[in-house]
C-alpha cells in the first residue's frame, strides 16, 4: 500500500472513532451494552467505508476513481508491479490470499470492459478444442500466457495455392495499465488482426510446401515473424502486450475443395509410381536369385564339385568370377528373349542385392541388349513368300 492509501485508511478510522464516541455518549445505555454497541458500529463504519476486492491468481485489475485511473491491483506469487505497472519477479507487501484494497467506497470503482476471444483447451493426447467466449463486462486481465486462436482466410502462397491457415499463439499482458488504458478497446481482438495482416502477408512470399514444413517449427516461424516492429515496438513496448518467444504456432492449413483434389491425385501417384518401383525392385532380386543358383549349380555339376566350393571359387578367383557372369548373362539373355522383355527391369539399383547377386546385378548395368534394334532390322530383311 502506498503512504496515500494509508492516510486514507487512517482517516476512514478515525471518522469512525468519531462516530462510535458520539454515538455511544448519546445513548443512555448500560457500559457493557455501550460497549459492545461500539464495537458492531465501529466495524460497520470502517468497512463500510473502505472498498475491497478478491484477484484471482495470475491475474489484475484495475482502479479508478471518479473515472480516472488510480492503480492496478494483481495476485501472483512470486510477482510484483513496479512504478510504471510492470509486471516483474519479486515480493511485496500484500494482504493475506487474493484480497486487495481498492481505497474508499462510492469514490473508488474496479474498470470493466468488454472482451471476446477464442480459447483453446489442451489436452494430452486430444485435438484441441477452440470455443469462443464474449464477456460484456470483464473486470480483469490475465498476467500469465495463455493460448488463443486466430485464423486467416483464402491467403495466396508464393506458388499461387490459396490456403486458410488457423494459429494457436500464446499472449500475455507485461504491463495490465498499457493494456487497459492504451492499446484499442478489446485488444486481443486488435492484436490478433494487425498479426494475422502481418502473417497474410508473409503467406505471399512463401511456398506451400515450406508453410507446411512449420507446422511442426514454432521456433523457424518465431525467426520469421517474430522480430516484426510491429510486435516488438507497439504490441510490447506501447501496448504491454507480449507475444511469448516461440509463442506463435501453425495449427492447420485448409486448403480449397480443387486444391485438395489435386493433392489428393498427386498424392495417389506418387504411391503408385513407389509401389511400381518396388515391384521391380522385388522382381529383379528374384531373376538375380533364380540366374545366380541356375548358374552356380550348372558350374558344380560340370566340374564335379559342391555348390558351396563354386560360391568360394566366383568369390575369390577373378577367372571363375568372368566364367560365372558370362554364363549369367547368356541365361538371362535367352530368358528375356522368350518372354519377349527388355534388361530395363533388372538394371536399376536394389537396396539389399549383396554378394554374388550384386556383382551379377552391377555387371547387367553395363549391358545392353539391342532388342528393339535387331527387332526392326529382322523386320526389314524378312522375304515375302511367293506364289
Amino acid at each position: 500500500m502506498k503512504l496515500i492509501e494509508v492516510a486514507e485508511v487512517i482517516i476512514v478510522l478515525l471518522m469512525a472513532i468519531g462516530v462510535v464516541v458520539m454515538a455511544t455518549m448519546a445513548i443512555p445505555l448500560p457500559a457493557i451494552m455501550k460497549n459492545w454497541i461500539a464495537i458492531l458500529l465501529f466495524f460497520l463504519l470502517f468497512f463500510g467505508l473502505l472498498r475491497f476486492t478478491v484477484v484471482k491468481e495470475a491475474t489484475a485489475k484495475a482502479v479508478v476513481r471518479f473515472g480516472g485511473f488510480k492503480k492496478i491491483v494483481m495476485s501472483w506469487k512470486g510477482y510484483k508491479l513496479d512504478k510504471n505497472w510492470n509486471v516483474k519477479k519479486g515480493k511485496a507487501f500484500r494482504l493475506p490470499g487474493g484480497l486487495r484494497y481498492i481505497g474508499i467506497r462510492w469514490l473508488d470503482k474496479i474498470y470493466k470492459s468488454h472482451f471476446r476471444w477464442y480459447s483453446v483447451e489442451l489436452r494430452e493426447g486430444e485435438e484441441p478444442k477452440v470455443e469462443f467466449k464474449d464477456i460484456k463486462e470483464m473486470d480483469y486481465i490475465l498476467v500469465k500466457p495463455d493460448t488463443y486462436w486466430s485464423k486467416i482466410v483464402k491467403a495466396e502462397t508464393k506458388d499461387g495455392m490459396i490456403i486458410d491457415i488457423e494459429f494457436l499463439d500464446t499472449i500475455r499482458s507485461i504491463n495490465p495499465w498499457k493494456t487497459f488504458f492504451v492499446a484499442p478497446p478489446n485488444w486481443l481482438e486488435n492484436v490478433l488482426n494487425r498479426l494475422n495482416a502481418i502473417r497474410t502477408g508473409w503467406v505471399r512470399s512463401q511456398t506451400f510446401d515450406y508453410i507446411r514444413t512449420l507446422r511442426e517449427d514454432p521456433q523457424t516461424l518465431w525467426q520469421e515473424l517474430g522480430t516484426d516492429p510491429l510486435i516488438q515496438k507497439t504490441f510490447k513496448n506501447e501496448w504491454g502486450i507480449q507475444i511469448e518467444k516461440n509463442g506463435m504456432q501453425i495449427y492447420k492449413i485448409n486448403l480449397q475443395p480443387e486444391y485438395q483434389a489435386a493433392l489428393a491425385r498427386e498424392k495417389q501417384m506418387e504411391l503408385e509410381a513407389k509401389a511400381t518401383k518396388v515391384k521391380a525392385e522385388i522382381e529383379a532380386m528374384a531373376r538375380s536369385a533364380e540366374t545366380v543358383g541356375t548358374v552356380i549349380v550348372m558350374i558344380a555339376q560340370a566340374r564335379g564339385k559342391s555348390v558351396r566350393a563354386i560360391k568360394k571359387e566366383i568369390d575369390t578367383n577373378p577367372r571363375r568370377r568372368k566364367e560365372f557372369l558370362n554364363l549369367a548373362k547368356d541365361l538371362i539373355i535367352r530368358k528375356v528373349g522368350i518372354e519377349g522383355r527388355s534388361y530395363r527391369d533388372i538394371r536399376i539399383q536394389v537396396k539389399g542385392a549383396e554378394g554374388i547377386e550384386k556383382t551379377l546385378l552391377n555387371a547387367l548395368t553395363l549391358f545392353k541388349i539391342p532388342m528393339e534394334r535387331d527387332s526392326k532390322r529382322e523386320k526389314r530383311t524378312e522375304k515375302v513368300p511367293e506364289f
